[in-house]
């Protein structure tokens, strides 16, 4: 098993507030979580708020609680493997695996779970989704072993299947928009079919990284460091020719600096905060040569 992670702590949290816990928001409504970038359906006959430790539901006729927080993993093997692993902290708080892991669509696992929190018993299904366009979800629905039934492991499908289905909705619609040549902003078109290139050289060392950043919205990055290993590194990035290594896009900040965000398919992401000095691009503060039409993003075509 794995050390305690975010989403026992905050299950943790909660068992230790459930007591004097009351919530407000309707049963049946679409909640938007704002703050980890994703809504969802309350079930019927439970009501819930969003709490500093996550958003809970709890029901007057139904024991124990669901927990919904985000998760930052990007990768379903990951989530697969952290699955498996179950969570432990101490004697007191602990959730092992019982039975497989289940498949949940394409985009995330799900596990029953039992052992105890704050040294109650307790079992719990837990659903993780993956959500490409940023925090990914988890849904667990705790309760003592002798009220654990088959229906806590719906609440959590239900749920989830209602946050996958408005993940789906948004890729769709970002996908379509990948593929215009006009971009969302001044900053993305700016950029739009530009290559960038930065290349620092000294005795003995050598750095050089392209990045291509085509109109179709995806890019390629490729980068090449001496120092990495005696005969140099090189690290490719190009990916397939018709999407990329992955996506780009210009985002704020809130230091009124734009952002470039490069989103790997494999989940990597990197980001350069971008300034001008005079028609001069810097990326975190390094020069990169920038140009366009057939000395520009040649990878794209």
């Amino acid at each position: 098993m794995k050390k305690i992670n975010s989403t026992l702590k905050f299950v943790i949290i909660m068992i230790g507030l459930y007591s004097n816990y009351s919530c407000s928001q309707q049963t049946g409504n679409r909640v938007n979580y704002n703050s980890i970038g994703v809504s969802f359906l309350i079930p019927e006959g439970w009501v819930g708020q969003e709490t500093q430790a996550g958003y809970m539901l709890k029901s007057e006729t139904m024991a124990g609680f669901i927990l919904i927080n985000k998760n930052q993993v990007s990768d379903i093997n990951i989530l697969l493997n952290d699955a498996q692993q179950g969570f432990v902290n101490n004697n007191a708080n602990y959730l092992q695996l019982v039975g497989n892991v289940e498949n949940f669509n394409a985009t995330g696992v799900g596990a029953t779970y039992q052992g105890a929190l704050e040294g109650i018993p307790a079992k719990a299904y837990m659903v993780s989704v993956l959500n490409n366009i940023g925090l990914g979800v988890s849904i667990m629905a705790t309760t003592t072993p002798e009220y654990y039934s088959n229906a806590y492991r719906q609440l959590c499908i239900d749920i989830a299947s209602s946050v996958a289905k408005q993940q789906t909705e948004v890729i769709a619609n970002q996908t379509q928009q990948t593929k215009k040549s006009k971009r969302k902003n001044e900053s993305e078109k700016y950029f739009a079919g530009a290559r960038l290139s930065y290349i620092n050289s000294g005795d003995g060392y050598s750095t050089k990284i392209i990045i291509d950043l085509c109109e179709q919205g995806f890019f390629h990055h490729s980068s090449y460091d001496s120092m990495a290993v005696t005969v140099g590194n090189v690290s490719g990035g190009y990916g397939d020719e018709n999407s990329g290594a992955g996506i780009w896009s210009i985002i704020e900040s809130t230091n009124q600096h734009p952002i470039l965000r490069l989103k790997f398919h494999k989940g990597k992401i990197l980001e350069y905060y971008i300034t001008f000095d005079g028609s001069k691009t810097y990326l975190d503060n390094r020069r990169y040569f920038r140009v366009y039409g057939e000395d520009g993003a040649r990878w794209c075509n």
